[in-house]
């Protein structure tokens, strides 16, 4: 059996969530996608409100469309429930592992850094910041560039973070 970096090739973000398909479950677990559909479409008519499932289109190899659904993590685990056999509770696992590490990378993403308040948390970013593209540059002439856009920023919080730590003392205040 494949590990989880195969099943999260498996996995595809849409709004912000990760989602499979109905054909790629049916790949994984060894089942006629046409049985998965059927299973699906059994847990519409009792379950779902359309958040879990969502049918969509693929074209086949002869060029005709065909149904899929898209799978949420939470339709996966009520479809899967009903999947036996030996290698079954192995893929389920693996799967649910792919889906939590996916979703956990997705929210990683969204979360806006924290914004450095004090002087002395400016002073340590900037010098984080400073050092990884200092480093980059070596790379060659792209991540050289990288470093000059770089620059325009840390120059002028440079000049900030100076006029903070040494005030001019001799600046007539009006």
């Amino acid at each position: 059996m494949q590990g989880i970096t195969h099943i999260l090739a498996d996995l595809t973000e849409i709004d912000g969530q990760p989602m499979t398909t109905s054909r790629k479950v049916a790949k994984r677990f060894k089942k006629q996608h046409k049985d998965v559909l059927r299973s699906i479409r059994s847990l519409l008519l009792t379950e779902d409100d359309g958040r879990n499932f969502a049918p969509v289109e693929y074209r086949d190899s002869k060029g005709e469309m065909r149904p899929e659904y898209l799978i949420s993590k939470d339709g996966f685990c009520l479809l899967a429930m009903g999947f036996t056999g030996p290698d079954a509770l192995a893929w389920k696992r693996t799967y649910i592992k792919a889906f939590n590490q996916m979703a956990a990378e997705i929210a990683q993403s969204y979360r806006v850094p924290a914004v450095p308040v004090t002087l002395h948390e400016r002073i340590v970013a900037w010098e984080q910041l400073d050092s990884a593209t200092y480093a980059a540059a070596k790379g060659g002439s792209a991540d050289m560039n990288k470093r000059k856009r770089a620059l325009k920023v840390l120059r002028p919080e440079a000049v900030l973070i100076a006029e903070e730590q040494q005030p001019d003392m001799f600046a007539i205040k009006g």
